[in-house]
């Protein structure tokens, strides 16, 4: 009874599929707006549910994460709904001026080269970001070796001075304990010297995990 009733089953649906795809061949244009409406559906569930699991249902990966905010700057004479970094300026004063925030942090991303070595490591070109000196206390993150900037490094033209991540650290400098106070060529001339002050752990991330790939990213100080 068993095996006829599968017999029966898998003839029906043998025949259901048959009699469908030669509804869709006799009406092509209704069978691509089908799959467009189809495709289009599915990608926008998709969508929103990526974007829920990301900002509703994945919490950010740091202490105290339900107290962060993010800070924009709204032109609304540009588009209605542009959205900008804040300025270093507007950095400045919200730290001196703000009764409800215990801490800012400042961060800008770029591509930089740095040159080789003349010999194993060639010249390539690295994801950087320039950070103030109080975002990773803001992120809570803490240096696997070395340490971090300090407020005094945080202003400009002050010693030049880099953090490198802990995948860099590896695959450049074959995760050499003694890479705290080397150098480090950024811009690929020697007036872009700058001390290697400590190295991230190997967590360590930006909000945005995109800014700061594994494996190739180094941070100034440069609020």
């Amino acid at each position: 009874m068993r095996d006829r009733q599968r017999a029966e089953f898998l003839d029906t649906l043998r025949r259901e599929m048959r009699h469908a795809a030669t509804t869709l061949r006799r009406s092509p244009l209704f069978s691509l707006i089908a799959c467009l409406t189809l495709a289009l559906g599915l990608g926008a569930a998709t969508t929103i549910f990526t974007l829920l699991d990301r900002v509703v249902l994945r919490p950010l990966p740091y202490a105290n994460a339900e107290r962060m905010v993010h800070i924009g700057t709204l032109w609304p004479f540009v588009r209605a709904d542009a959205e900008f970094a804040i300025s270093r300026a507007q950095f400045f004063y919200f730290k001196q001026h703000s009764a409800t925030l215990a801490d800012l942090g400042l961060y800008d991303t770029d591509m930089l080269p740095i040159p080789g070595d003349g010999g194993e490591h060639a010249a390539e070109r690295v994801s950087a970001v320039y950070a103030s000196a109080s975002l990773f206390g803001v992120l809570g993150i803490s240096p696997e070796r070395g340490r971090l900037f300090t407020a005094e490094e945080g202003i400009p033209r002050r010693r030049t001075v880099a953090l490198i991540s802990h995948g860099y650290w590896a695959r450049r400098y074959g995760s050499d304990p003694s890479i705290v106070g080397k150098r480090i060529l950024l811009g690929g001339s020697g007036d872009d010297s700058y001390e290697i002050i400590g190295v991230l752990p190997p967590d360590a991330n930006l909000p945005d995990a995109r800014l700061l790939p594994t494996g190739a990213s180094v941070s100034r100080c440069a609020a």
